[in-house]
């Protein structure tokens, strides 16, 4: 399982998320999917808390925002590719989760989903 983990700024409330989101989901692979235009500013601790970072290749902060779609699919023809898993999941630097994603991803399969007709 692979998390990509969108952030661009916000270094101490990103950190915060993803050590509490690695911490319900150990086993999962953490890409940093990365909207800044400088990976030199990013801290060592939060380097640290990634497996890898891939910086979207875009100098415009409005069109990384709003294209959120496109970086994932660069991102897979990139390096995506290179990788083998059978989930991804993409989490955002705001966003708080307080599961095992590998749980949520087992209810939303589709053999546990029950249809109305």
């Amino acid at each position: 399982m692979i998390v990509l983990f969108r952030f661009h700024a916000h270094y101490e409330l990103t950190h915060h998320n993803l050590k509490i989101l690695r911490s319900f989901t150990p086993d999962a692979v953490f890409v940093g999917l990365y909207g800044g235009n400088n990976l030199d500013s990013i801290p060592q601790y939060l380097k640290n808390d990634l497996d890898s970072i891939y910086r979207i290749p875009s100098d415009d902060p409005h069109w990384k925002w709003k294209n959120a779609d496109l970086c994932v699919r660069q991102w897979f023809k990139d390096e995506g590719h290179k990788l083998s898993f059978g989930h991804l999941h993409l989490a955002e630097w705001d966003m708080l989760t307080l599961l095992d994603l590998k749980t949520s991803s087992r209810t939303a399969s589709p053999k546990n989903s029950r249809r109305s007709l």
